[in-house]
């Protein structure tokens, strides 16, 4: 099994934890129609899930050692909070986070066992493999920014722009899986990252597929671009600010 090292992205400040990464099995996707029964489920009033948003924010930033905190409020019309069922029977909870002039970013909380009293509400991280291609960081990012999650391929997709123009950033997509040692997450499918602002906006190169590593021709990144990779990767919050 293969061992890499998963950093605990900090926005706006530093800091790292060591984790492994696992390959999981795909959990069944469900069809539209029993994403939609599920959705129709009834949710606790004591459930996290049934928490507005406000409440949602101060239970997260109240996690100890918490260094990703959320200050975005929910523009009119909007909760800042979704139930999204990854499977029929298995809810998470998508929270608005921060909001910049040209991105949003969320976090995730998935809510295991019985709703209210029995639940255990565990915060989601994003495994993102920075830097070249071949020599690449593993990092779990808490933040997902403009994510969206399709209930008819189970998939999860994010994108950061680094600028407004969407000439640089990374883009990640994700399958709800199950893993006999690490459980129920969002496993990285696919990984595009172009850390060269050059002012021309189009599809980012592939830097990780789950199938097989990405060419290093196919991508934009090199090794001299790994430390610099990183460094941009730091900066996610400043960007989503703007």
């Amino acid at each position: 099994m293969k061992t890499v090292l998963r950093s605990l992205l900090v926005l706006g400040a530093v800091g790292m934890t060591a984790c492994t990464g696992l390959t999981g099995s795909t959990v069944d996707d469900s069809s539209s129609s029993a994403m939609a029964e599920s959705s129709a489920m009834t949710i606790p009033a004591d459930s996290m899930l049934s928490k507005s948003h406000a409440e949602w924010v101060a239970y997260h930033n109240a996690q100890e050692n918490q260094k990703s905190p959320c200050d975005a409020e929910p523009v009119s019309g909007d909760t800042g909070v979704e139930v999204v069922w990854v499977t029929p029977l298995h809810p998470i909870a998508k929270v608005l986070c921060t909001r910049g002039a040209y991105q949003s970013g969320y976090v995730f909380y998935d809510v295991k066992g019985t709703l209210g009293a029995g639940e255990q509400v565990e915060e989601i991280f994003f495994d993102m493999p920075f830097g070249a291609v071949g020599a690449q960081n593993w990092v779990g990012v808490p933040l997902a920014m403009e994510a969206n999650f399709d209930a008819t391929t189970g998939t999860l997709t994010t994108v950061t722009k680094d600028r407004g123009t969407g000439d640089c950033g990374s883009a990640g997509t994700y399958k709800w899986v199950s893993d006999a040692d690490r459980g129920e997450y969002f496993e990285l499918q696919e990984f595009r990252q172009k850390t060269e602002c050059d002012g021309v906006a189009g599809d980012w190169p592939v830097t990780y597929t789950k199938a097989g590593p990405a060419s290093s021709a196919d991508a934009s990144v090199t090794e001299d671009a790994s430390s610099e990779a990183m460094s941009s990767t730091a900066e996610i919050s400043s960007a989503a600010a703007h």
